[in-house]
């Protein structure tokens, strides 16, 4: 914990890479695996209507991750400009 805090003080922009790495791993963990087995393991035809509303919804939380980790990257590259 020690150690924890130490970077987050040391280092203050470390909020912006953690936010790339929640728009990226958290999406792939939390929806895009376990959505992708539930579909492989049912015995439903692929186009069964359980199994594209799941693809749907997987795809929109998906985009809506993969979005948040980009806009974190561009952030990073090109910050606000100052106000004047």
């Amino acid at each position: 914990m020690l150690l924890s805090c130490l970077i987050g003080v040391l280092y203050d922009k470390i909020s912006e890479y953690i936010s790339i790495l929640g728009g990226f791993c958290s999406v792939i963990i939390a929806f895009l695996i376990p959505g992708l087995i539930y579909i492989k393991n049912n015995d439903y035809p692929i186009t069964h209507y359980k199994n594209i509303l799941s693809i749907i919804l997987i795809s929109i939380l998906s985009i809506v991750g993969f979005t948040s980790g980009v806009i974190s990257i561009i952030k990073i590259f090109y910050p606000d400009p100052p106000l004047q």
